[in-house]
């Protein structure tokens, strides 16, 4: 009875892996494509906004031009926090592996551990949305107060 019990265990510790390693992937998937995602559209809303703002506002009366520059600024923000967010993975990854080995090979307990980096990663990251979308709303207000009509 007792080996039957131990094969239970293994059974559904087996399927615990297969099922853990299937979740850090679609974290993984989701965390590029979000970073993809931010990059491109804050680039892409920094140029835009610097191109074609002469065409939607009339530029001899513009007003609220603090609203464009913070945009600007945000737009820049949510790009650097997504770039830094890249070095610091390098740093989380190479820290993931040693606790891995020290869980796995070592028998430490090291559950509660996390890297400084995979920290500064997960900040970086809220940094990086926040910033965007705080950008797309002032680049709205500030077209929306500066509009031709």
């Amino acid at each position: 009875m007792n080996e039957e019990n131990q094969n239970n265990d293994d059974f559904f510790y087996n399927i615990y892996l297969d099922v853990d390693k299937e979740i850090s992937k679609r974290e993984l998937s989701n965390a590029e494509n979000r970073d993809k995602s931010i990059l491109q559209l804050s680039s892409a809303g920094l140029g835009l906004s610097i191109i074609f703002v002469k065409d939607i506002v009339d530029l001899k009366n513009i007003q609220y031009l603090n609203l464009l520059t913070f945009s600007w600024i945000s737009f820049v923000v949510a790009i650097a926090a997504t770039l830094l967010s890249y070095l610091f993975a390098q740093s989380a990854s190479r820290k993931q592996r040693e606790l891995n080995y020290r869980y796995y090979i070592e028998n430490e307990d090291v559950e509660n551990e996390k890297s400084f980096s995979s920290k500064v990663i997960d900040f970086l990251s809220y940094v990086s949305i926040f910033s965007y979308f705080t950008a797309v709303l002032l680049t709205a207000l500030f077209i929306i107060k500066n509009h031709k009509f």
